[in-house]
């Protein structure tokens, strides 16, 4: 995500990072105001699990917060967690366009030692959640029409986390683990993806949005955009098991 020059916030970038632009195939004409910028804040609290709750959360120790920012053209909201030192962003402009970026390194402990990977289950559900909030901005916005997604993943040297459940291993989620009622992705075990010997640093992916695949055929959309940045990678999957993850 390119967010214009002057934005907030200033802390040094993270090299390990998804970031996702959405563009109406016909640009808006959106005159940004304050009923806007509520409205966009419900929407994220309401696309994404467990962000209202954290923000809402009055116990302190997650340390969590929900802050803005804004230009004549541009509106920004940045997400922090103390807890877990976990960072999201996500942008609109006068124009409709829609933008989302995240951390993607996990730091977890496992047998005594802090190890690091990324979740492909917390990929999956972000590339899902976006689409769904760039649908409700447009929906407030009046725009039925078409739609243009662009997404860039930067894993660096980081591996894939798994975790077993019963008899299975899976490719599980980091950050979204709490239960809430939005749906997420559910975990791909690991016989259902085929790794390299060397994985890949980056991936891109690219996709179109008609009004059904960002209304209610999200799934076939999410599934495009994910195959696309794990073959980047050097991973591959069959597309009919990254749909089944939201069925």
């Amino acid at each position: 995500m390119t967010l214009p020059s002057g934005t907030q916030p200033q802390r040094a970038r993270s090299g390990t990072f998804l970031q996702i632009q959405l563009t109406p195939e016909e640009p808006q004409v959106v005159r940004l105001d304050l009923a806007i910028e509520q409205e966009f804040r419900l929407i994220v609290l309401k696309s994404y699990p467990d962000i209202a709750d954290n923000v809402h959360d009055p116990s302190p120790h997650i340390g969590a917060s929900l802050d803005d920012f804004r230009l004549r053209d541009w509106y920004q909201l940045n997400y922090r967690e103390t807890l877990r030192d976990h960072e999201m962003g996500w942008g609109i402009d006068s124009s409709g366009s829609a933008y989302f970026v995240t951390q993607i390194r996990c730091k977890l402990q496992e047998k005594g030692r802090e190890v690091e990977a990324w979740s492909l289950a917390d990929l999956i559900t972000n590339l899902d959640c976006t689409i769904e909030a760039a649908h409700r901005l447009w929906s407030y916005l009046n725009y039925p029409g078409e739609a243009h997604v662009l997404a860039e993943l930067r894993v660096e040297p980081l591996p894939l986390l798994e975790r077993a459940g019963g008899f299975q291993v899976g490719y599980s989620s980091c950050f979204y683990e709490k239960a809430s009622p939005r749906r997420r992705a559910k975990v791909l075990t690991t016989d259902k993806l085929t790794r390299a010997v060397k994985h890949g640093a980056r991936g891109f992916a690219a996709v179109d949005l008609t009004y059904a695949t960002r209304h209610s055929d999200r799934p076939e959309a999410v599934a495009i955009l994910a195959n696309q940045l794990l073959r980047d990678l050097g991973y591959s999957a069959n597309l009919n098991d990254l749909r089944s993850l939201f069925s």
